[in-house]
């Protein structure tokens, strides 16, 4: 036995794991001497009796926060090598290290002490199953936790009071630079100033971006654009107009001679299914936390810009009223259709399988009867590999939920098996597409995704194939 008599035969015949994991990418390129220490760990390792062959190092995690496990695959690889009994140490440079949340350590903690696993640091061995040890291991899981909270408050404060002073840094949108004496001014590039005035006045004029968008696709003008990355960063470059561009624009208030922090509200509740990140809403400008005027020089005049988001605010309400009115309109007449037909919808409508299939019935009817009946559709591609989640919500109140394959694309898509179509440039001559379909079916024949044939998927057929026959 070794270190204090902690470490028997039986920790020797495991593997000792060095976990090795930093905060943030920009930890992992800055600070090499923590990464180097980490590392060094394999060699104390060493000196407490571990062969070569027996000492691993699990590293995925470089770069991802410890406040929690859900994406810290190389931590959930650790938690299953020691409940497997195939560990004998667990060696970290700090408790904070393994876990910045207590759920986590004592779970790490419980563990070990089930398998007889070891914990380890640069300075003293940690026996689990040792009451002292085990005490000092929760002091510690403690204190890494409430460290990362004093952290986090101590930088949140601080850059919340540099912020209200209009001193944060933030990136600047094209248009602006900062001087190195920290002073920002306009681009002292003539033509990129112009251009910025120029699409402010064009949305002064036509008052939709879109309208803005079509003004410069058709006098071929392009618009300055920031890069981002790579040795112009921070330069402007021209770029073919688009509208997200043109929105970011008009939705800046930095334009305006404002330097606004707080714009978004992050909801730590709600996490993207993806990547476990915070989900992010806007704030209603009225809610800016920071809002310091006449802090840059402007494009636009602050009152201009108030009186365009006055007069813009004033169109919606006067949208909305309209809308209501026209509402109240149709709600007081009377329905249009005699009894017959009342009857008759009636009757369709206890089986609009009928009324979706018929021939009479055309795409954007079935648009429209898509939009009586179903208030809105909610899609989920990311929460299971290979399937998509639909959840419908309809005006009755009732919801149904499906589960579907995501279809594959390109060379993997599916595709009409080759004896239908042999089968489709059979009965082609004689036949127009719709009998062709229903033969289809009679025959027992699939489409490409597995569903009965109609007139549009044998025309699509007969169109991609090139058999040059139209449909009858």
């Amino acid at each position: 036995m070794d270190a204090n008599g902690k470490i028997n035969r039986t920790h020797l015949t495991r593997d000792a794991i060095v976990y090795i994991r930093q905060s943030s990418p920009q930890q992992v390129r800055k600070n090499h001497e923590s990464r180097q220490r980490q590392y060094a760990l394999v060699e104390r390792a060493r000196s407490l009796g571990w062969p070569q062959r027996a000492v691993k190092t699990v590293d995925e995690d470089q770069g991802r926060t410890g406040t929690s496990s859900v994406h810290r695959e190389g931590f959930k690889n650790l938690i299953a090598e020691i409940g497997a009994g195939q560990v004998g140490i667990v060696l970290a440079l700090e408790a904070s290290r393994l876990a910045r949340s207590n759920a986590d350590w004592h779970r790490l903690v419980e563990i070990c002490v089930v398998t007889n696993t070891l914990l380890g640091d640069e300075t003293a061995i940690y026996d689990p199953r040792n009451p002292n040890d085990r005490l000092l291991l929760g002091v510690k899981g403690t204190i890494s936790e409430a460290e990362l909270f004093t952290l986090r408050q101590r930088l949140h404060e601080g850059r919340w009071n540099k912020a209200r002073r209009g001193e944060l840094a933030r990136s600047l949108p094209v248009g602006y630079c900062l001087q190195e004496n920290g002073k920002v001014v306009k681009d002292p590039d003539q033509q990129v100033q112009s251009r910025v005035e120029y699409i402010f006045g064009l949305f002064g004029r036509h008052r939709v971006a879109r309208q803005v968008l079509v003004q410069l696709v058709e006098q071929k003008l392009k618009i300055p654009a920031v890069v981002w990355g790579g040795p112009n960063h921070g330069d402007a470059a021209w770029k073919d107009p688009d509208l997200s561009s043109i929105i970011r624009m008009l939705h800046n208030p930095t334009y305006a001679g404002a330097y606004v922090y707080g714009q978004w509200e992050y909801d730590s509740f709600h996490r993207s299914p993806s990547n476990g990140k915070a989900t992010v809403h806007p704030r209603a400008v009225k809610d800016w936390p920071v809002c310091v005027r006449d802090a840059y020089p402007a494009y636009i005049n602050r009152l201009v810009a108030g009186e365009l988001e006055a007069r813009w605010e004033q169109a919606l309400r006067d949208l909305q009223q309209r809308q209501r009115d026209r509402q109240e309109f149709i709600n007081q007449q009377q329905s249009p259709l005699c009894a017959r037909d009342e009857r008759l919808v009636k009757e369709l409508s206890g089986d609009l399988a009928a009324v979706w299939h018929a021939e009479t019935t055309s795409m954007e009817d079935r648009k429209k009867l898509l939009r009586f009946l179903i208030r809105r559709v909610h899609l989920d591609g990311v929460s299971e590999a290979g399937k998509i989640r639909l959840g419908v919500e309809w005006h009755t109140g009732a919801h149904s939920s499906l589960v579907i394959d995501r279809l594959p694309v390109g060379v993997w898509a599916p595709k009409t098996p080759p004896t239908v179509e042999q089968r489709i440039r059979e009965l082609l001559p004689e036949h127009d597409q719709a009998a062709i379909a229903d033969q289809l079916n009679r025959e027992g024949h699939r489409s490409a995704k597995g569903l009965p044939f109609n007139r549009s998927t044998v025309g699509y057929v007969v169109r991609t194939r090139g058999w040059g026959r139209k449909a009858r």
